[in-house]
């Protein structure tokens, strides 16, 4: 198992939620896969639980406390959450590790976010932001990516659709023009956001483009999963809010 894996994580996709009510968005972590079960995670603790004991080098063990963290927090172990990422940011001071802060700060603002403490979240995604922007590689740059998403999921949860709608796009900007595996999943996601908050402004056509988008490059990239199967919901739900009967 791989210590630190950027990726699109399904307990935060675009899940099989009643859309009528609330669209769940979605936000990259830079974690190995979490199982949506309890036994899941539990495994997956142990998992990072052993790999912190036996990492020597700093930069690495930065990235599995943020992860161990971040899967403590979705089981409510906030104590011991916050204690690591607080250590974990020592680390990251110790060795001037800036993609390791832009990590762990992304992760403090997903656990604000989590327990609702929107403006918290918005800082340290902000903070998160600050120290990627300072790396020119693919995962700094797919950092931002991260961030911006977070950002705009906030805007969203205030209101503000077009400021979300803005921040989206930017998002898909970066990941537009980077290569890694996870590229095709976090694009058809962004894809899905932005339909979301047309959504909300009632703009239909628009939602029924982007949401075309992210069943397109879902279809390309040969994932058959319960997220191709909700997006086909979502795209009937669009044709009936729009009277197309038929394509619904």
């Amino acid at each position: 198992m791989e210590s630190s894996t950027l990726f699109f994580n399904p307990a935060k996709a675009l899940c099989m939620h009643n859309r009528l009510k609330k669209r769940t968005v979605f936000i990259l972590f830079f974690l190995l896969i979490i199982g949506l079960k309890v036994f899941a995670q539990q495994e997956q603790i142990q998992q990072y639980r052993d790999l912190l004991l036996k990492e020597k080098q700093d930069t690495v063990k930065i990235e599995i406390m943020g992860n161990l963290a971040n899967v403590l927090g979705q089981n409510s172990d906030t104590t011991e959450a916050l204690q690591l990422l607080n250590d974990a940011l020592a680390l990251c001071e110790k060795n001037k590790y800036y993609y390791g802060f832009g990590h762990i700060y992304t992760i403090m603002g997903i656990y604000y976010d989590d327990i609702s403490d929107y403006e918290k979240s918005e800082y340290y995604h902000k903070l998160g932001y600050e120290n990627f922007s300072k790396g020119k590689d693919e995962k700094s740059r797919a950092g931002l990516g991260t961030v911006l998403e977070s950002l705009a999921s906030i805007e969203t949860r205030k209101g503000n659709f077009v400021k979300a709608i803005n921040l989206h796009l930017q998002a898909l900007d970066i990941w537009q023009a980077i290569s890694l595996p996870e590229k095709d999943v976090a694009i058809a996601a962004i894809y899905g956001n932005i339909a979301n908050n047309y959504l909300k402004l009632d703009q239909y056509d628009k939602v029924i483009n982007y949401d075309k988008k992210a069943l397109e490059i879902r279809l390309r990239s040969n994932r058959v999963d319960i997220e191709l199967g909700t997006l086909y919901i979502y795209l009937a739900d669009d044709f009936l809010k729009n009277n197309q009967v038929d394509s619904a």
